[in-house]
């Protein structure tokens, strides 16, 4: 899986107000409407930071520094609700590691209030960045 979907599925998992595909998704970010409500979480990938291999240059695994961000839409009547869900959504990712990861760590000390959207909803982000050991399949020999 994508760390998007592993974020988004850690997310709905630990975070009780949030539900996979219904309030909670990965991918871009959409507007509003009958199936998307105003009130949700978006998990962006975005890259990553360099690779560390393992001593032998990478042949038996190394870790991966994949990163996430998060984007937290509120309701445009309810700014406080809204704090309160990015606050939770912080507390349910920094520090706390998704399956098959090392660490995740936001890289704010909170979310980061990026202003209202042109619907008027306030909008937070948290950036995330993730560790990962990654191994190849080993070889077997003979039968």
């Amino acid at each position: 899986m994508t760390v998007a979907v592993d974020v988004a599925t850690h997310l709905a998992n630990s975070c009780g107000p949030l539900i996979l595909g219904e309030n909670c998704f990965s991918g871009s970010e959409r507007p509003a409407d009958d199936v998307i409500p105003h009130v949700s979480v978006w998990c962006i990938g975005t890259g990553g930071i360099d690779s560390e291999p393992w001593h032998d240059g990478g042949k038996r695994g190394g870790i991966v520094k994949p990163s996430c961000s998060i984007i937290v839409r509120g309701d445009a009547e309810d700014i406080d609700a809204h704090v309160e869900l990015a606050d939770l959504v912080y507390d349910a990712v920094h520090m706390q590691v998704p399956d098959g990861y090392l660490e995740a760590r936001a890289l704010s000390s909170s979310p980061t209030y990026l202003g209202l959207s042109a619907l008027g909803e306030p909008k937070s982000s948290i950036n995330l960045y993730l560790r990962q050991l990654v191994q190849p399949l080993p070889i077997w020999y003979g039968v």
